[in-house]
C-alpha cells in the first residue's frame, strides 16, 4: 500500500508539470494584453512598455517559463494583476464556496441516483423501471446550466422562495443561497448516477451469491444492502470521485449562472482579464486536488472489494 501511495505521488510530478506547461503556453497565446487591462485603452505606449517591465511580459517567453517554474518551486505563487494580492490567498478565500457546492450536489446526487438506480434494477421491465429510466436518460442529457436556469425561474421569479444571486456575505454554509445550485448539479449528477446504478445492480443481481442468499431465505433489503449495493458500487465510486475532481474544479458554468464566488467563477473572471498568475495558481490547485481524490478513490476500492489489493 504505501508503495503504491509512493508510486502515485511520484508520478503526480510530472501529470502537474505538463498541465502547468499547457495552462502557462496556453495563456500567453490567448489574445489581449494584460498590461492593457490594467492601464485602459486609452493608456501611453510608454506606461503599457514600462508595465511590460514590471511585470516581467517584455521578457523572451522561455525565461518566463522558466521564472514560473522556479517561481511555484519555492511556493510563491505570484500576485494578482487585477487586485495586487497573493493569488494563493485569493484562491483559498473561494474554496470553501466551490467544497459547499461540490459535497451539497454529491450528497444530492447520491440520495436520489442510488435509491432510484436500485428500485428500477429490482422493478426490471415494469412500468417503473421504463418511467425512471425515462426520467434519467433526460437528466443525463439536459446540461446543469439548463437545470439551474428552469430551478431560477420557478423557484426563484416565480414562487420567491430562494435568492437568484448567491454572491455576497453571509451566503457560505447558508441553506438557501446553496440550494439551488447543488440541485442544478445534484439532479443532472444523480440521473447519471442512477443509470450506472442500475447497470451494476442488474449485473449483481444475477450472480450465484445473491441467488444463493435468496433460497436461503435471506431479507431482500439486506440481500440488497449487504450483497447488491456493495458489491456494484466499485462504479459508483468511480464516477463519484470524478464528479468530485470536476467539481472542485470549479463548477464554472453554475459558479457563473448563480453568481457564487468559488474557484470556477474566480477562474473565469482571471481568464477575461488576463490575469496570469490567477489562471496559473487556480489551475495547479485544480490539478493537484482532482489528482489527489483520484487516488482517494483508488484506495476506496479495497474497502468495498477486499480481492482488490495494492
Amino acid at each position: 500500500m504505501v508503495s503504491y501511495i509512493t508510486k502515485r505521488l511520484l508520478l503526480m510530478i510530472p501529470t502537474v508539470l505538463g498541465a502547468l506547461t499547457i495552462v502557462f503556453f496556453a495563456m500567453h497565446l490567448v489574445p489581449g494584453d494584460p498590461a492593457i487591462t490594467i492601464l485602459g485603452e486609452y493608456a501611453t505606449e510608454e506606461d503599457i512598455e514600462n508595465l511590460h517591465e514590471q511585470m516581467g511580459l517584455n521578457r523572451p517567453l522561455g525565461v518566463q517559463y522558466l521564472t514560473f517554474l522556479g517561481d511555484y518551486m519555492t511556493g510563491d505563487f505570484g500576485e494578482s494583476i487585477r487586485s495586487g494580492r497573493d493569488v494563493l490567498s485569493e484562491i483559498m478565500i473561494r474554496v470553501p464556496y466551490t467544497l459547499e457546492l461540490a459535497v451539497a450536489s454529491i450528497i444530492i446526487a447520491i440520495f436520489i441516483g442510488v435509491p432510484i438506480g436500485i428500485l428500477a434494477a429490482l422493478k426490471r421491465n415494469s412500468l417503473l423501471d421504463y418511467l425512471l429510466t425515462t426520467i434519467s436518460i433526460i437528466g443525463v442529457a439536459a446540461p446543469s446550466f439548463w437545470i439551474g436556469l428552469i430551478l431560477i425561474i420557478f423557484f426563484s421569479i416565480q414562487l420567491g422562495w430562494f435568492p437568484i444571486i448567491s454572491t455576497g456575505e453571509n451566503t457560505l454554509f447558508n441553506v438557501e443561497y446553496i440550494v439551488l445550485p447543488a440541485l442544478s448539479i445534484g439532479l443532472a449528477m444523480a440521473a447519471l448516477i442512477a443509470r450506472l446504478t442500475r447497470s451494476n445492480t442488474l449485473e449483481v443481481l444475477g450472480e450465484d451469491y445473491v441467488r444463493t442468499a435468496r433460497a436461503k431465505g435471506v431479507n431482500e433489503s439486506k440481500v440488497v444492502l449487504k450483497h447488491v449495493l456493495k458489491n456494484a458500487a466499485i462504479p459508483i465510486i468511480t464516477i463519484i470521485g470524478l464528479y468530485m475532481g470536476h467539481l472542485i474544479g470549479g463548477a464554472v458554468i453554475i459558479e457563473t449562472v448563480f453568481g457564487r464566488a468559488g474557484i470556477g467563477k474566480y477562474l473565469i473572471d482571471s481568464i477575461y482579464a488576463r490575469d496570469y498568475p490567477a489562471v496559473q495558481a487556480t489551475a495547479f490547485i485544480v490539478v493537484v486536488v482532482f489528482l489527489f481524490i483520484n487516488l482517494i478513490v483508488d484506495l476506496l476500492y479495497s474497502l468495498f472489494n477486499p480481492k482488490i489489493r495494492y
